[in-house]
């Protein structure tokens, strides 16, 4: 659960209101670019806080988080600590954009990254391998992805000439 700051406030005789915060072992998370060590292109496009009160970072050309190798998509607590850094399921996340995180009503996250699709599990611990992901041409990628309430899958971008899954190309 993320931890409860309970300001105290006071006034003064002067009636100047003055809040101190409550002391707490989490430390704020104001400034998350500072605990990334990166390229002289990355960014940090998207986030998504969790039911289990932790959040999906998603950026790109990220090479460490506080010191760990990770790539571009990672989970941390409220506290800033590191859960997982996840790794594509295929090389074929260079090139393209950050299209965006989406909850499907199972709980589970499909991330569109780069120029692939995956899925998260809804435990976030791990890739679903049982997810039929996609990909697309070198230097085209993907920008936007959405579930409606049917769970479909809505994904925009630049597909090049074909769009390859598993199950085959479209």
């Amino acid at each position: 659960a993320l931890p409860i700051y309970t300001p105290t406030i006071s006034l003064t005789p002067s009636i100047t209101p003055t809040i101190t915060p409550s002391s707490t072992s989490c430390p704020y998370i104001c400034c998350l670019g500072s605990a990334f060590t990166s390229s002289a292109i990355s960014t940090i496009s998207n986030m998504m806080f969790l039911d289990d009160d932790t959040i999906l970072i998603m950026g790109g050309n990220m090479i460490s988080y506080q010191g760990i190798p990770i790539q571009d998509l990672i989970r941390i607590d409220a506290c800033g600590n590191l859960l997982n850094a996840y790794s594509y399921p295929s090389n074929f996340a260079s090139g393209g954009g950050s299209g965006g995180l989406a909850k499907q009503s199972d709980g589970k996250i499909v991330v569109a990254l780069g120029r692939q699709t995956f899925r998260l599990n809804s435990d976030y611990n791990s890739i679903d391998t049982t997810f039929v992901s996609g990909y697309t041409d070198a230097n085209t990628g993907l920008l936007g992805i959405e579930t409606n309430s049917n769970d479909e899958i809505i994904i925009v971008g630049n597909f090049g000439t074909n769009w390859t899954t598993t199950a085959g190309t479209i």
